[in-house]
């Protein structure tokens, strides 16, 4: 997302700290222990997700539900 590692951002919970924002692609779906990138809205609160950490090590891009999760601007500036 930012071309390079932001070593706090390793921490899903961390991410909470962009501003909200609505769903859109390129913004971050995020909560405590885990985080993805919105790329396509299907219906719903279903989008196309790239999913960095989807479990047993994968990365893949699939549909997720934002249903508990927060959405945030990653290109906002994160608060303390």
């Amino acid at each position: 997302m930012f071309g390079r590692i932001v070593p706090e951002l390793n921490l899903a919970a961390n991410w909470l700290r962009f501003p909200r924002t609505s769903p859109a692609p390129g913004m971050v779906a995020a909560r405590h222990g885990h985080v993805f990138v919105l790329e396509q809205h299907l219906e719903g609160d279903m989008w196309m997700a790239y999913d960095a950490n989807s479990g047993g090590r994968a990365t893949r891009i699939h549909a997720r539900s934002l249903r508990g999760y927060a959405v945030v601007n990653p290109h906002g500036a994160r608060n303390s």
